[in-house]
């Protein structure tokens, strides 16, 4: 999974405690292309549903849309639809955007994520860890280490 990151959705990193990862491409209108391409679109508060044993994305913004309640189908391979779909059928389990990127063909391709929502001194123990990484990471630019 490499190539030129669009967007990152560092809100899910901080909410979320990622289980699975897939790349999924996806169902878009040229319009919607542009927009992506441009960058003019929001994937803090998408999240991946199941339907009818496919998967859709909801909830992505742009910003020159006025419907933003359109969903979008998710292109997997059938396997990882049924492992998705197994786990999305528990409540535990929820489905978010992780990146937007481009990969070696120049396809626009989603990253989902797959987790369990962090609770709160989950959420402390993430925070106080970046935290003495930047520490660190200061200390080692300056010399000090």
């Amino acid at each position: 999974m490499e190539g030129k990151v669009l967007k990152n959705n560092k809100y899910a990193g901080f909410e979320f405690l990622t289980e699975e990862r897939f790349e999924a491409g996806i169902v878009l209108d040229g319009l919607d292309v542009k927009e992506i391409r441009k960058g003019a679109f929001n994937i803090r508060d998408s999240s991946v549903i199941l339907q009818n044993n496919e998967l859709f994305l909801i909830n992505l913004v742009f910003e020159s849309a006025k419907n933003t309640k359109v969903k979008r189908k998710l292109l997997l391979k059938r396997e990882e639809i049924d492992k998705v779909s197994k786990l999305l059928q528990n409540k535990r389990y929820h489905g978010y955007v992780l990146n937007v990127r481009y990969n070696e063909k120049n396809l626009i391709k989603f990253d989902i994520g797959i987790g369990t929502i962090k609770r709160k001194f989950e959420k402390k123990a993430s925070q106080k860890r970046a935290s003495e990484k930047r520490n660190i990471e200061r200390q080692i630019q300056k010399g000090i280490i």
